[in-house]
């Protein structure tokens, strides 16, 4: 069995990773083609072609009779110049798309990142605030980026004729660990674990995202606007899984 998780940056895919890695039958579902990640990685699994580490990963991070991947539309181009290598070579069986409901909190979050280089927080981990200013015009390039990577992922679906399975971080976060986990394995035919681990990251954002998040959304209500209502549909998608019978 073979799953991917294409996703966009700040929505929940680190805590999806983890809940799946320490569970059963979801294999190891992290950022394997990360273009940060793949040379150290590639070296230390010997493979000199993405060919060959492909490969390897398949071998390799096969847990129970089951592969994970997460990527993101970047990953895919700047190591695959495009989804076709990447499926060809992998071939998932089931696909899954993440996305935020909340693309402005995503944007602030995404900026937060930038400027602190701390991407979550680990409870007693004791990892110190670092400062983080307002940068509207950082802002306003990451929701750009994060609705053109969104606009990129629909019109591949559309093109290669798929279907896949929609998320959001707000469904995640509401439905929790254990029904996340069950329902990732009802999509991919599998029994759910008899127990869901307890999530270890926690929310980096706080009170002055809002504040940020507030104040970009009165300085520019004509962007918001428009932003809601090209996404209103996909919006609506990653939400209709939260309907579904339990």
């Amino acid at each position: 069995m073979r799953y991917a998780i294409l996703f966009t940056p700040r929505s929940g895919s680190s805590w999806l990773t983890d809940i799946c890695m320490r569970s059963t039958g979801f294999g190891r579902p992290d950022e394997a083609f990360n273009p940060a990640m793949l040379p150290n990685m590639a070296r230390a699994m010997d493979a000199d072609t993405l060919d060959r580490y492909c490969a390897a990963l398949l071998r390799r991070r096969n847990r129970d009779g089951v592969f994970g991947v997460e990527v993101t539309p970047f990953h895919l181009l700047a190591v695959f110049r495009g989804a076709g290598g990447f499926l060809q070579r992998i071939r998932p069986q089931h696909l899954f798309w993440l996305i935020r409901e909340d693309i402005l909190a995503q944007a602030v979050s995404v900026s937060r990142m930038q400027q602190t280089r701390v991407a979550h927080r680990v409870p007693g981990a004791g990892q110190a605030a670092a400062p983080f200013r307002y940068r509207p015009l950082a802002i306003r390039l990451a929701l750009l980026r994060l609705e053109a990577s969104e606009i990129w992922a629909e019109r591949m679906f559309a093109r290669r004729g798929l279907a896949p399975h929609r998320l959001s971080y707000e469904t995640m976060m509401a439905a929790g660990a254990e029904r996340m986990l069950a329902h990732l394995a009802s999509v991919m035919g599998r029994p759910a674990p008899d127990a869901a681990p307890e999530p270890r990251h926690e929310k980096l954002g706080d009170a002055l995202n809002g504040e940020y998040a507030a104040r970009f959304a009165a300085d520019h209500p004509r962007l918001m606007a428009r932003l809601a209502a090209r996404r209103q549909a996909r919006v609506a998608a990653a939400r209709r899984w939260t309907e579904e019978p339990t």
